[in-house]
């Protein structure tokens, strides 16, 4: 790479991360080639004022490489004030020509200002701001282009459509305040740049048919800003320490269930201090889980559950131990997978715990942690399907409005403890095994009786003894 090559360079999403690489390893005239294959170089057709105005304060103040054409941000300022609704009029009509929007459709729209149309609203100087023509039976190819114009847009919403074809981030990225994408529920497909504006904070791209998540570039100012992330039951067909590769470091929600995404989580998982949301289940991941707390010390919903889309898929080894400080976990879901070991008595120091789902697993040991006890808030504990054996805690008897979900464990210690046979959600309540009648009818007839006041009740009412023991 020589002289004034970098003016020349065409765009190219494959060149834009190969070449972005360079640059990082070896800054100089390579960063100038990779932002025209990022950006679209300035005297291109394709050039992105505002893209190359990013990429070249990302050279200049992370690299400290100076590109050789730094005149993307003033026209990038300027781009933004062009917007006209002359201009957005006829986009709007480009839209309804390539879906066929309902109610864009009529004749005797006439001159009625586009800012009165269907689903679009306006600021006060008629330029649009959102567009929501969600289930609205559009269908087509999405005019990714068309959209470009729109340069005030801050919320598209088109889910739950009959729309195909490709999402052209190019044209997107144009839309400097587009802040809230939801196009899911259609048929799009290929390949997906999921930051896809320079301020987008919330992406849902979930139900379509996107097979592949391209790297997220560092140099973009929505690689700070993206926040929430959805997609969910496409056909991605990944290794997960790819798509989790430069993740966005503010991601507070990343929802990726329904894909084939498999391979190992990396250990360590990238820090996200604010990820509350971290959903893979049904994908066909494999290997170890590594330790959650350290990387997202934060998170409230954790679903790896059923990882077995592929043949000897699922997470195996032990469930890692540290937990205690996820203060602001409430749901955590690991079932059909196959994990051994023991259930982690950590598990019972999270204050706000909702569901604790490790069900149909290779769990054993000889208890079933007696802190799962002191969870006041818990709702569902559900162990079911699992080798666990030995006495079931007492404790347990303390979950008055909790399902405990125990059956399938078929080497459990007889008798389960008392009070824990009437707790209604209990799933082995009626075994008479576990839970025999007349013990229970035992321990009704002392409480109607007030055996609290008896002059002997010698073993009444323990937890695990034998009835036939009890005084009388």
């Amino acid at each position: 790479v020589s002289g004034d090559t970098g003016a020349w360079i065409e765009h190219s999403t494959c060149g834009c991360n190969f070449w972005t690489q360079l640059c990082t390893d070896y800054p100089g005239l390579t960063c100038d080639v990779a932002a025209g294959r990022c950006c679209g170089s300035p005297v291109t057709i394709d050039h992105n004022p505002h893209c190359y105005c990013e990429f070249s304060k990302y050279a200049k103040d992370t690299l400290g490489y100076q590109l050789q054409h730094a005149d993307s941000c003033r026209e990038a300022a300027i781009e933004k004030t062009t917007a006209n609704s002359g201009s957005e009029r006829n986009a709007l009509l480009e839209i309804r020509s390539a879906l066929g929007v309902p109610g864009w459709l009529d004749t005797a729209l006439g001159d009625t200002p586009h800012c009165e149309w269907f689903g679009v609203s306006c600021n006060d100087a008629g330029l649009v701001t959102a567009i929501d023509l969600s289930s609205n039976n559009l269908t087509g190819s999405l005019p990714s282009k068309s959209f470009s114009s729109l340069r005030m847009l801050t919320s598209l919403n088109l889910a739950d459509n009959k729309i195909f074809g490709r999402v052209d981030s190019f044209y997107f990225y144009q839309l400097q305040g587009l802040e809230y994408i939801d196009v899911s529920k259609n048929s799009l497909s290929g390949e997906i740049h999921v930051l896809l504006s320079p301020s987008v904070k919330h992406v849902n791209l979930g139900n379509n048919n996107f097979v592949f998540v391209d790297r997220f570039p560092k140099f973009k100012q929505s690689f700070q800003t993206l926040q929430t992330l959805d997609l969910r039951y496409n056909a991605i067909v990944q290794e997960v320490s790819e798509v989790l590769m430069d993740i966005p470091p503010n991601l507070r929600e990343l929802i990726l269930t329904g894909n084939s995404i498999h391979g190992a989580l990396p250990d360590p998982l990238p820090v996200l201090k604010d990820m509350r949301r971290f959903i893979m289940n049904d994908n066909s991941l494999s290997g170890r889980i590594p330790a959650i707390s350290s990387s997202f010390p934060r998170i409230r919903d954790l679903d790896l559950a059923n990882q077995s889309r592929a043949e000897n898929g699922g997470l195996s080894g032990s469930i890692p131990d540290v937990w205690s400080n996820l203060y602001e976990c409430e749901f955590l879901d690991i079932s059909h997978n196959r994990l051994v070991g023991k259930i982690p008595p950590d598990i019972g120091n999270l204050p706000r715990i909702k569901v604790v789902n490790v069900s149909n697993n290779s769990l054993s040991g000889q208890y079933i942690p007696a802190e799962l006890g002191k969870l006041e808030s818990i709702e569902i504990f559900d162990s079911r399907n699992n080798n666990l054996n030995g006495s079931i805690p007492a404790e347990l008897g303390s979950l008055k409005k909790t399902s405990v979900l125990l059956s399938g464990n078929y080497n459990i210690s007889l008798p389960a403890p008392l009070s824990l046979c009437f707790v209604p959600g209990f799933d082995l309540k009626n075994d008479s095994g576990l839970c025999p009648n007349e013990r229970n009818v035992l321990k009704e007839f002392y409480e109607s009786a007030h055996g609290e006041e008896w002059t002997e009740s010698e073993h009444w009412l323990e937890e695990y003894s034998d009835y036939c023991s009890w005084k009388g």
